[in-house]
C-alpha cells in the first residue's frame, strides 16, 4: 500500500478559494497532494491555452517529491490526427488531464498488473497445451521443461496482451492460434 505523507511545502500551499480543484472536503493528505499537483496542472494547461499551445493530453507525475525545488516539463508533439471518424461521424479528440503523486508507486502498480495478467493468459494456455515441448516450439525457443523460460519466452512474444487496443490484440491473439495450430498440426500428423 502506498504511504502518502505531504512534504511541508503541500501543507503551506494555499488553494485559491475559488478553485474547483477543491471541490472535496477532506482533508487528509493524500487529498491535499492531489488538489496541489491538479491546481499546478491546470496553471500550466493554462498557460498552453494563453499561447495557443493545442494539447490534448496532460499529467503531473510526483517522482522524489522529497526533491520539492526540481519541476520538469516535457512536451512531447503528437502527429496523429487530431479528428477521429468512427461510424462516418468525426469526433474531437477529448482532452485528458491526470495527477500521478507518486510516479514509482504507479510504475510499480502497472507492473503488477501486467505481471498477474500474463501470467493468467499463460497458465489459461498451458493448461490447455500440457505439453513443455509443444508450449516451447509455439513459443519458438528451443525445447526446455524450465517454467520461467517459457514463461519469459511468451511475455517477450506476446507481453503487449496486457494491455493494448483491440487490434493489436486481435493480432497477437491471431499470431499465437496460427503458430499453435501450425504446431498442433505437425504433432497430428507424427
Amino acid at each position: 500500500m502506498m504511504s502518502f505523507q505531504t512534504r511541508p511545502s503541500f501543507d503551506r500551499f494555499i488553494l485559491p478559494p475559488s478553485d474547483k480543484i477543491n471541490k472535496r472536503k477532506k482533508t487528509d493528505e493524500k487529498d491535499k497532494m492531489y488538489d496541489v499537483l491538479g491546481f499546478q496542472l491546470k496553471q500550466l494547461e493554462s498557460i498552453l491555452l494563453k499561447n495557443n499551445i493545442e494539447f490534448y493530453s496532460s499529467t503531473i507525475q510526483g517522482d522524489q517529491l522529497e526533491f520539492t525545488h526540481i519541476i520538469k516539463i516535457e512536451m512531447v508533439e503528437d502527429e496523429s490526427e487530431a479528428v477521429t471518424i468512427t461510424k462516418g461521424k468525426k469526433h474531437r479528440r477529448g482532452k485528458v488531464s491526470s495527477v500521478v503523486p507518486s510516479k514509482p508507486y504507479t510504475v510499480n502498480l502497472v507492473s503488477k498488473l501486467a505481471s498477474e495478467r500474463l501470467n493468467e493468459l499463460y497458465n489459461k494456455i498451458f493448461n490447455v497445451i500440457r505439453n513443455k515441448r509443444i508450449m516451447s516450439e509455439i513459443l519458438e525457443i528451443n525445447e526446455t521443461d524450465d517454467d520461467d523460460l517459457l514463461f519469459q519466452a511468451f511475455v517477450k512474444k506476446y507481453g503487449d496482451l496486457w494491455l493494448t487496443t483491440k487490434e493489436r490484440e486481435k493480432e497477437l491473439f491471431n499470431k499465437l492460434i496460427s503458430k499453435t495450430t501450425e504446431v498442433l498440426e505437425k504433432y497430428k500428423e507424427e
